[in-house]
């Protein structure tokens, strides 16, 4: 799939980054992050993730699956790595 057509031919687009934070004290430190990209063209829309071999190009989110777009947006959203509490989603 030629991502870049994808997102040139798409009505709408969005990205969404989420990024783990550690904080000591009041200090806070960016962690790892995770990008997910919508794009809707036409009736179709498209999940793209980052490549994890290259993280400069996107690539079809092999997680993404007819209608669980919902369920990929509350695993980027849950919350990774030491100390990482489940996050609660209605």
């Amino acid at each position: 799939m030629d991502t870049d057509a994808v997102l040139a031919a798409s009505e709408r687009s969005a990205l969404i980054t989420v990024t783990d934070y550690t904080a000591r004290a009041s200090a806070e430190t960016a962690g790892s992050s995770r990008d997910l990209v919508l794009a809707r063209s036409g009736e179709r829309l498209y999940v793209l993730t980052r490549d994890p071999g290259d993280r400069e190009k996107l690539v079809p989110d092999p997680q993404a699956g007819k209608g669980n777009v919902r369920e990929r947006l509350v695993g980027l959203l849950t919350p990774h790595g030491p100390g990482a509490q489940e996050a609660a989603w209605p």
